[in-house]
């Protein structure tokens, strides 16, 4: 009884190991006993020839004893049959053998000689046959894991099918970055001037299709030589492979070789694009309730220009239809080459400038698949970029560090983590406050100026403040968006300016006399001072309680939030 459960426990065991090992070595054996077989029938052709050789000569030459010539008379069976099979192989491989002395032995070693050819072609052919066989034997073995998966978790029939022909993709996608590899490797073994000549030839077609580099090869084809040489990578993409997705930044501009890609991005809010969308045809596709316009994308295509001219954030997702080959272009190394030719360079601002001025004029919402179509030519109108009218911060805000520096910082910590949240995460301008921004008091007009919104926190002192008054001056000179923020806290209650105030203003009874030193240095009247406080105070301004409950300050900064200017402004990188 006790051997009984000791051999039942061996035979779970074996079982557990051949079903571990079954992947991996049922594909071994299978291609080792196939090799095998091949080798015995071929040694076994070779035995019947040596045989029939041996009878034919036997029988044939009765007036000849070969035997006797070649001094083997009294040899043994096993030296004559080794004797045989010797002449079998030479006549099978095309060698000559001394016993070839008659017309009708030349006719046998001839016919051998084809059989042994076709015989060995066959060995070859076969054997090629059964190693490419084991090695695509793995791709089968991870189709056969995945069936199992799937039936084992009863998958749709619409997801196991792709899920089969990934697992197929996989493999090809595998040895696809193989061959790069060793493509790459061979490259780098070249002489440089030929490893140069080499990528421009493989990649300059493909970039040239589009405007930007079109424009540069026409003025300096080395530029486009040494932009295929440092700023472009091939990049293999498996089918159904995401290839970037909605909010995330745009670190490449992908150029598509060859294969068939789907760009979809959708008009509502990125939230909705969390998942896979289900295509309905006629270029739609439906997530939830928001429904999708799907681009079919394929070789000659290029997504994501806009990266090469500012910081660009994708607005939709790329998925792979199909095997497919990319390039992928680096913005940062590209700008670095084109700098380096002073004769494209200046070109190559003005194209930017143009651009980026696209971005910010259009009244339509620029997607990943949009393309700029400029010429060198026609871009002298495009004056040298002034860094003063770039928007480079979402919010200014303006306060008496005295009486409201705490609300101020509230204020900051607010609006970031609020627009973080409405913006999906994908939003990176900045909320610019003096206390952590601001290492120049000189520089404030230029930071006013570059700034979407001016929040301008209301506190008693604000108006008699010089540097206050500054700020509100250089937002109503640039048109910035003013949102008037009042502070309801207890002991800081702000008196709104009346008529009384106005003529204390213009009679010099508010500023001091270093304040109109300031002033006048900066070169602002006080009538300019008194429209321009007039201007902000003809908008209602928004209630913030910093002592209040958090849900009541989130509810305040998202109505702050509301009246500012929060279209995207682009900004040359």
């Amino acid at each position: 009884m006790l051997r009984m459960v000791r051999l039942l426990r061996a035979k779970r065991l074996l079982v557990k190991l051949g079903t571990l090992l079954s992947p991996f070595v049922h594909d071994r054996f299978l291609a080792t006993f196939q090799l095998s077989k091949l080798v015995l029938m071929y040694l076994f052709f070779l035995h019947v020839v040596s045989c029939l050789w041996f009878w034919l000569r036997r029988k044939l030459n009765d007036e000849r004893d070969w035997l006797l010539e070649l001094g083997v008379r009294n040899a043994d069976t096993l030296h004559l049959y080794m004797l045989a099979f010797q002449w079998a192989v030479d006549f099978l491989c095309g060698g000559d053998s001394q016993v070839l002395q008659k017309q009708s032995d030349l006719a046998l070693s001839s016919m051998l000689k084809l059989l042994g050819l076709a015989a060995l072609s066959y060995l070859i052919t076969s054997t090629i046959q059964i190693c490419t066989l084991y090695n695509s034997s793995k791709c089968e073995t991870i189709k056969q894991q995945c069936i199992a998966y799937l039936s084992k978790h009863n998958i749709s029939r619409e997801l196991s099918t792709n899920t089969l022909y990934y697992a197929g993709a996989m493999m090809e996608h595998v040895e696809r970055k193989r061959e790069l590899e060793a493509e790459r490797a061979l490259i780098d073994q070249m002489p440089r001037v030929l490893q140069l000549e080499l990528k421009t030839e493989s990649y300059a077609p493909v970039l040239c299709r589009q405007s930007f580099f079109m424009n540069i090869g026409a003025f300096d084809e080395r530029v486009i030589c040494n932009i295929c040489d440092v700023a472009i990578k091939e990049s293999p993409v498996m089918p159904y492979d995401i290839v970037f997705s909605t909010c995330t930044p745009a670190n490449d501009i992908v150029f598509i070789v060859w294969g068939s890609l789907r760009y979809m991005c959708s008009p509502y809010s990125v939230q909705h694009f969390a998942g896979t969308p289900k295509l309905k045809g006629n270029g739609l596709a439906t997530l939830g309730d928001a429904e999708i316009k799907v681009h079919k994308l394929s070789a000659g295509d290029h997504l994501c220009e806009a990266a090469l001219f500012t910081r660009w954030t994708h607005t939709g997702k790329l998925i792979s239809h199909s095997a497919c080959m990319t390039l992928s272009l680096n913005p940062e190394i590209c700008r670095q080459v084109v700098a380096r030719s002073a004769q494209v360079h200046g070109a190559a601002q003005m194209y930017a400038r143009a651009c980026v001025n696209s971005l910010n004029e259009s009244t339509r919402a620029w997607t990943d698949i949009d393309k700029f179509d400029y010429s060198f030519k026609h871009l002298r109108r495009w004056a040298p970029l002034d860094s003063t009218t770039e928007k480079q911060h979402i919010m200014f805000i303006s306060h008496n560090k005295l009486e409201a520096g705490t609300e101020a910082v509230l204020m900051h910590e607010a609006v970031h983590r609020l627009l973080a949240v409405q913006r999906g995460g994908g939003y990176s301008a900045s909320v610019f406050l003096d206390c952590e921004n601001l290492s120049d008091l000189g520089t404030i007009k230029e930071h006013v100026a570059r700034t979407q919104n001016l929040l301008i926190l209301l506190s008693p002192m604000l108006l008699f403040r010089p540097w206050c008054i500054i700020e509100i001056v250089a937002g109503v000179r640039h048109g910035i968006n003013m949102v008037p923020v009042e502070i309801q806290r207890t002991g800081l209650k702000f008196e709104y300016p009346d008529e009384v105030f106005y003529s204390k203003l213009r009679g010099g009874r508010i500023l001091d006399e270093q304040a109109m030193q300031l002033l006048n240095a900066e070169q602002i009247s006080l009538s300019e001072v008194e429209t321009s406080i007039r201007r902000v105070f003809e908008l209602i301004a928004v209630p913030f309680s910093p002592h209040k409950s958090s849900a009541v300050r989130d509810a305040e900064v998202r109505a702050v939030i509301d009246r500012c200017d929060l279209s995207v402004r682009y900004s040359l990188r």
